[in-house]
Protein backbone atom coordinates (compact mmCIF):
# COMPACT_ATOMS: atom_id res chain seq x y z
CA UNK A 1 0.00 0.00 0.00
CA UNK A 2 1.53 3.28 -1.13
CA UNK A 3 1.95 5.52 2.09
CA UNK A 4 2.28 9.45 1.95
CA UNK A 5 5.56 11.08 2.56
CA UNK A 6 4.88 13.35 5.55
CA UNK A 7 5.64 16.37 4.62
CA UNK A 8 3.92 18.45 1.53
CA UNK A 9 5.65 19.08 -2.12
CA UNK A 10 5.94 22.58 -1.51
CA UNK A 11 7.23 22.03 2.33
CA UNK A 12 9.73 20.01 0.24
CA UNK A 13 10.57 22.01 -2.58
CA UNK A 14 10.84 25.46 -0.48
CA UNK A 15 13.18 23.54 2.42
CA UNK A 16 15.46 22.07 -0.02
CA UNK A 17 15.90 25.38 -2.57
CA UNK A 18 16.29 27.70 0.87
CA UNK A 19 19.53 24.94 2.05
CA UNK A 20 20.79 24.74 -1.59
CA UNK A 21 20.71 28.77 -1.55
CA UNK A 22 22.47 29.28 1.80
CA UNK A 23 24.98 26.67 0.97
CA UNK A 24 25.55 28.84 -2.35
CA UNK A 25 24.35 26.37 -4.51
CA UNK A 26 22.09 28.71 -6.36
CA UNK A 27 21.99 26.87 -9.59
CA UNK A 28 20.06 24.56 -8.00
CA UNK A 29 18.25 26.22 -5.94
CA UNK A 30 17.31 27.87 -8.96
CA UNK A 31 16.42 24.97 -10.56
CA UNK A 32 14.45 23.42 -7.12
CA UNK A 33 12.18 26.85 -7.32
CA UNK A 34 11.40 26.89 -11.32
CA UNK A 35 10.22 22.78 -10.69
CA UNK A 36 7.29 21.04 -10.82
CA UNK A 37 7.93 18.59 -7.70
CA UNK A 38 6.19 15.76 -7.39
CA UNK A 39 7.16 12.91 -4.52
CA UNK A 40 6.11 9.23 -4.87
CA UNK A 41 6.00 5.80 -2.54
CA UNK A 42 8.32 3.86 -4.36
CA UNK A 43 9.58 1.00 -2.04
CA UNK A 44 9.10 -0.72 1.43
CA UNK A 45 11.48 -2.44 3.76
CA UNK A 46 9.97 -4.88 6.43
CA UNK A 47 13.64 -4.22 8.47
CA UNK A 48 13.46 -2.36 11.50
CA UNK A 49 9.63 -1.69 11.89
CA UNK A 50 9.12 -0.57 8.55
CA UNK A 51 11.03 1.83 6.31
CA UNK A 52 9.16 3.46 3.20
CA UNK A 53 11.30 5.49 0.07
CA UNK A 54 10.51 8.08 -1.99
CA UNK A 55 11.37 9.24 -5.38
CA UNK A 56 11.77 13.18 -5.54
CA UNK A 57 10.39 14.42 -9.27
CA UNK A 58 11.40 17.52 -10.78
CA UNK A 59 9.47 18.90 -13.94
CA UNK A 60 11.33 21.61 -15.69
CA UNK A 61 11.22 23.29 -18.69
CA UNK A 62 12.50 21.65 -21.93
CA UNK A 63 14.72 24.19 -22.60
CA UNK A 64 16.21 24.12 -19.17
CA UNK A 65 16.45 20.46 -19.59
CA UNK A 66 18.68 20.43 -22.43
CA UNK A 67 21.09 22.96 -21.35
CA UNK A 68 21.71 21.53 -17.95
CA UNK A 69 21.74 18.15 -19.57
CA UNK A 70 25.38 17.61 -19.42
CA UNK A 71 25.55 18.47 -15.71
CA UNK A 72 22.37 16.94 -14.45
CA UNK A 73 23.07 13.98 -12.34
CA UNK A 74 25.47 16.15 -10.05
CA UNK A 75 22.64 18.40 -9.67
CA UNK A 76 20.42 15.51 -8.70
CA UNK A 77 23.29 14.46 -6.02
CA UNK A 78 23.46 17.73 -4.83
CA UNK A 79 19.80 17.94 -4.01
CA UNK A 80 19.64 14.47 -3.01
CA UNK A 81 22.23 14.92 -0.04
CA UNK A 82 20.20 18.44 1.01
CA UNK A 83 17.20 16.28 1.40
CA UNK A 84 18.73 13.02 3.06
CA UNK A 85 20.35 15.72 5.54
CA UNK A 86 17.23 17.87 6.33
CA UNK A 87 15.04 14.41 6.70
CA UNK A 88 17.57 12.76 8.42
CA UNK A 89 15.20 12.38 11.62
CA UNK A 90 12.58 10.83 9.38
CA UNK A 91 13.92 7.14 9.63
CA UNK A 92 11.20 5.16 8.68
CA UNK A 93 10.19 7.68 5.74
CA UNK A 94 13.90 8.10 3.41
CA UNK A 95 13.95 10.06 0.21
CA UNK A 96 16.14 8.22 -1.81
CA UNK A 97 16.04 9.38 -5.50
CA UNK A 98 16.00 12.51 -7.31
CA UNK A 99 15.24 13.06 -11.24
CA UNK A 100 14.91 16.21 -13.31
CA UNK A 101 12.59 15.09 -16.37
CA UNK A 102 11.78 17.57 -19.07
CA UNK A 103 8.08 19.13 -19.37
CA UNK A 104 7.01 18.16 -22.78
CA UNK A 105 4.18 18.94 -22.58
CA UNK A 106 4.73 22.86 -22.02
CA UNK A 107 7.84 22.33 -24.81
CA UNK A 108 5.99 25.10 -26.99
CA UNK A 109 4.95 27.68 -24.87
CA UNK A 110 8.13 28.99 -23.85
CA UNK A 111 6.46 30.02 -19.96
CA UNK A 112 7.92 29.51 -16.73
CA UNK A 113 5.78 29.98 -14.13
CA UNK A 114 7.32 28.11 -11.38
CA UNK A 115 4.52 25.20 -9.94
CA UNK A 116 2.89 24.91 -6.29
CA UNK A 117 1.83 21.83 -5.18
CA UNK A 118 -1.79 22.27 -4.18
CA UNK A 119 -4.27 24.83 -4.81
CA UNK A 120 -2.91 28.11 -3.88
CA UNK A 121 -5.52 31.11 -2.68
CA UNK A 122 -7.88 32.55 -5.45
CA UNK A 123 -6.23 36.02 -4.72
CA UNK A 124 -2.70 35.06 -5.75
CA UNK A 125 -2.55 35.53 -9.30
CA UNK A 126 -0.55 33.01 -11.40
CA UNK A 127 3.19 33.77 -12.06
CA UNK A 128 3.27 36.31 -9.88
CA UNK A 129 5.41 37.10 -6.77
CA UNK A 130 3.18 36.32 -3.89
CA UNK A 131 3.84 39.61 -1.45
CA UNK A 132 1.91 40.60 1.22
CA UNK A 133 1.63 44.37 1.78
CA UNK A 134 1.09 44.59 6.20
CA UNK A 135 0.12 48.03 6.57
CA UNK A 136 -2.79 50.29 8.44
CA UNK A 137 -6.08 51.30 7.34
CA UNK A 138 -5.07 54.99 7.50
CA UNK A 139 -2.83 54.24 4.45
CA UNK A 140 -5.24 51.88 2.60
CA UNK A 141 -5.22 54.30 -0.58
CA UNK A 142 -1.56 54.47 -1.06
CA UNK A 143 -1.06 50.96 -0.32
CA UNK A 144 -3.54 49.98 -3.34
CA UNK A 145 -1.24 52.25 -5.53
CA UNK A 146 1.60 50.78 -4.44
CA UNK A 147 0.06 47.19 -5.36
CA UNK A 148 -0.60 48.41 -8.82
CA UNK A 149 2.70 49.93 -9.65
CA UNK A 150 4.23 46.01 -8.25
CA UNK A 151 2.06 44.77 -10.68
CA UNK A 152 3.50 45.77 -13.80
CA UNK A 153 6.63 44.23 -12.14
CA UNK A 154 5.00 40.62 -11.52
CA UNK A 155 4.14 41.02 -7.89
CA UNK A 156 0.83 40.24 -6.48
CA UNK A 157 0.33 42.34 -3.70
CA UNK A 158 -1.87 41.33 -1.19
CA UNK A 159 -3.79 43.87 0.53
CA UNK A 160 -6.46 42.68 3.31
CA UNK A 161 -9.89 43.70 3.23
CA UNK A 162 -8.99 44.69 -0.50
CA UNK A 163 -8.52 41.29 -2.13
CA UNK A 164 -10.82 39.33 0.42
CA UNK A 165 -13.98 38.87 -0.72
CA UNK A 166 -16.95 39.90 1.70
CA UNK A 167 -18.53 36.16 2.34
CA UNK A 168 -15.30 35.07 3.03
CA UNK A 169 -14.22 35.48 6.96
CA UNK A 170 -11.53 37.96 6.58
CA UNK A 171 -9.19 36.67 9.74
CA UNK A 172 -9.05 33.35 7.81
CA UNK A 173 -8.01 34.97 4.51
CA UNK A 174 -5.50 36.96 5.91
CA UNK A 175 -3.71 33.48 7.58
CA UNK A 176 -3.73 31.59 3.88
CA UNK A 177 -2.16 34.67 2.95
CA UNK A 178 0.52 34.81 5.23
CA UNK A 179 0.98 31.14 5.17
CA UNK A 180 1.50 31.10 1.75
CA UNK A 181 3.14 34.84 0.65
CA UNK A 182 6.77 34.76 -0.31
CA UNK A 183 7.82 37.96 1.58
CA UNK A 184 6.36 40.56 3.55
CA UNK A 185 6.11 44.32 3.23
CA UNK A 186 5.79 46.41 6.26
CA UNK A 187 4.25 50.36 5.58
CA UNK A 188 6.15 51.39 9.13
CA UNK A 189 3.90 54.56 9.87
CA UNK A 190 2.86 56.51 13.32
CA UNK A 191 0.27 54.11 14.26
CA UNK A 192 1.73 50.80 13.01
CA UNK A 193 3.36 50.00 16.30
CA UNK A 194 -0.37 50.11 17.77
CA UNK A 195 -1.79 47.90 15.52
CA UNK A 196 -2.44 44.13 16.98
CA UNK A 197 -2.86 43.12 13.81
CA UNK A 198 0.10 44.45 12.00
CA UNK A 199 2.55 43.27 14.50
CA UNK A 200 0.97 39.61 13.91
CA UNK A 201 1.25 39.48 10.83
CA UNK A 202 4.67 40.63 10.91
CA UNK A 203 5.51 38.24 13.58
CA UNK A 204 3.79 35.31 11.56
CA UNK A 205 6.27 36.33 8.55
CA UNK A 206 9.14 36.51 10.91
CA UNK A 207 8.03 33.07 12.56
CA UNK A 208 7.78 31.44 8.64
CA UNK A 209 11.24 32.38 7.68
CA UNK A 210 10.55 34.65 5.10
CA UNK A 211 11.44 37.84 4.40
CA UNK A 212 10.04 40.97 5.55
CA UNK A 213 10.79 44.54 4.18
CA UNK A 214 9.71 47.13 6.35
CA UNK A 215 9.15 50.56 4.57
CA UNK A 216 9.74 53.61 6.46
CA UNK A 217 6.98 56.01 6.73
CA UNK A 218 7.48 58.82 9.43
CA UNK A 219 8.56 55.93 11.92
CA UNK A 220 11.62 53.99 12.08
CA UNK A 221 11.06 50.00 12.27
CA UNK A 222 10.55 48.79 15.53
CA UNK A 223 10.74 45.01 17.61
CA UNK A 224 12.22 42.21 15.85
CA UNK A 225 12.74 44.44 12.63
CA UNK A 226 14.11 46.78 13.91
CA UNK A 227 17.24 45.60 12.91
CA UNK A 228 16.44 45.16 9.54
CA UNK A 229 17.57 48.01 6.84
CA UNK A 230 14.36 49.70 6.28
CA UNK A 231 13.45 51.32 3.12
CA UNK A 232 12.80 55.07 3.17
CA UNK A 233 9.74 56.95 1.89
CA UNK A 234 11.55 60.55 1.48
CA UNK A 235 8.65 63.08 2.45
CA UNK A 236 6.06 64.26 -0.36
CA UNK A 237 6.64 60.89 -1.87
CA UNK A 238 3.55 58.44 -2.53
CA UNK A 239 4.11 54.79 -1.62
CA UNK A 240 3.97 53.40 -4.88
CA UNK A 241 7.43 55.20 -6.27
CA UNK A 242 8.64 52.47 -4.00
CA UNK A 243 7.93 49.89 -6.01
CA UNK A 244 11.00 49.45 -8.30
CA UNK A 245 13.06 49.38 -4.88
CA UNK A 246 11.07 46.72 -3.48
CA UNK A 247 11.54 44.48 -6.28
CA UNK A 248 14.92 45.47 -6.53
CA UNK A 249 15.48 44.10 -2.81
CA UNK A 250 13.51 40.97 -3.74
CA UNK A 251 16.12 40.35 -6.35
CA UNK A 252 19.29 40.63 -4.61
CA UNK A 253 17.83 38.83 -1.57
CA UNK A 254 18.72 34.73 -1.84
CA UNK A 255 15.88 33.83 -0.75
CA UNK A 256 13.59 35.22 -3.14
CA UNK A 257 16.11 36.45 -5.64
CA UNK A 258 14.90 33.35 -8.37
CA UNK A 259 10.90 33.48 -7.96
CA UNK A 260 10.87 36.71 -8.38
CA UNK A 261 13.56 36.81 -11.13
CA UNK A 262 11.09 34.52 -12.96
CA UNK A 263 8.20 36.99 -12.23
CA UNK A 264 9.53 39.82 -13.55
CA UNK A 265 10.54 38.14 -16.78
CA UNK A 266 7.22 36.49 -17.21
CA UNK A 267 5.84 40.08 -16.52
CA UNK A 268 8.01 41.64 -19.21
CA UNK A 269 7.36 38.57 -21.50
CA UNK A 270 3.20 39.15 -21.04
CA UNK A 271 3.29 43.04 -20.53
CA UNK A 272 -0.15 44.26 -21.73
CA UNK A 273 0.69 47.54 -22.28
CA UNK A 274 3.65 49.62 -23.62
CA UNK A 275 4.17 51.87 -20.64
CA UNK A 276 3.99 48.18 -18.45
CA UNK A 277 6.64 46.46 -21.22
CA UNK A 278 8.69 49.52 -20.46
CA UNK A 279 8.73 49.14 -16.54
CA UNK A 280 8.95 45.69 -16.46
CA UNK A 281 12.42 46.18 -18.95
CA UNK A 282 13.83 48.66 -16.85
CA UNK A 283 13.79 46.75 -13.95
CA UNK A 284 15.16 44.02 -15.64
CA UNK A 285 18.27 45.71 -15.60
CA UNK A 286 18.60 45.03 -11.85
CA UNK A 287 18.38 41.28 -12.41
CA UNK A 288 21.73 39.25 -10.96
CA UNK A 289 21.11 36.38 -13.33
CA UNK A 290 19.68 35.06 -15.79
CA UNK A 291 18.30 31.72 -16.97
CA UNK A 292 18.00 29.85 -20.85
CA UNK A 293 13.89 29.93 -19.49
CA UNK A 294 13.63 33.37 -18.94
CA UNK A 295 15.74 33.80 -21.60
CA UNK A 296 13.36 31.98 -23.94
CA UNK A 297 10.67 33.88 -22.72
CA UNK A 298 12.14 37.32 -23.54
CA UNK A 299 13.36 35.95 -26.82
CA UNK A 300 9.66 34.61 -27.82
CA UNK A 301 8.37 38.09 -26.28
CA UNK A 302 10.43 39.78 -28.97
CA UNK A 303 8.87 37.89 -31.55
CA UNK A 304 5.31 37.88 -30.84
CA UNK A 305 4.36 40.42 -28.64
CA UNK A 306 3.77 43.71 -29.97
CA UNK A 307 3.69 45.09 -26.74
CA UNK A 308 7.03 44.69 -26.23
CA UNK A 309 8.23 44.98 -29.80
CA UNK A 310 6.96 48.41 -30.36
CA UNK A 311 7.76 49.92 -27.08
CA UNK A 312 10.38 52.53 -27.72
CA UNK A 313 13.31 51.49 -26.41
CA UNK A 314 12.10 48.06 -25.51
CA UNK A 315 13.66 45.74 -28.06
CA UNK A 316 16.99 47.19 -27.63
CA UNK A 317 17.20 47.02 -23.87
CA UNK A 318 16.15 43.48 -23.89
CA UNK A 319 18.28 42.51 -26.30
CA UNK A 320 21.37 44.44 -24.26
CA UNK A 321 20.07 42.90 -21.36
CA UNK A 322 20.29 39.01 -23.08
CA UNK A 323 23.78 39.79 -24.53
CA UNK A 324 25.31 40.58 -20.90
CA UNK A 325 23.45 37.66 -19.45
CA UNK A 326 25.00 35.31 -22.00
CA UNK A 327 22.27 34.77 -24.45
Amino acid sequence: MEQPFPESDETIRATIARVLELKGMTSEGQLLRMAGLSIRHTDHDNWNGGVDYYAVELRIPLEVFVQIEPEIKDHEKRILDVAKSVWRDFESDIISTVRFVPDRAGASSGNLVPAVAGQLPAFWEDGRFRLFLSHCSSRKADVGQLKLALSALGVCGFVAHDDIEPSQLWQTEIERALRTCEALAAVVTEDFSASLWCDQEVGFALGRGVPVLPIQCGMPPHGFIGKVQALPLPRGEILASRASHIVELLLQAPQTSASMTTALARATAHASSFANAKAAAAQLETVPSLNPAHATMLKDALNTNSQVTDAYGVPERLRGILKRHGF
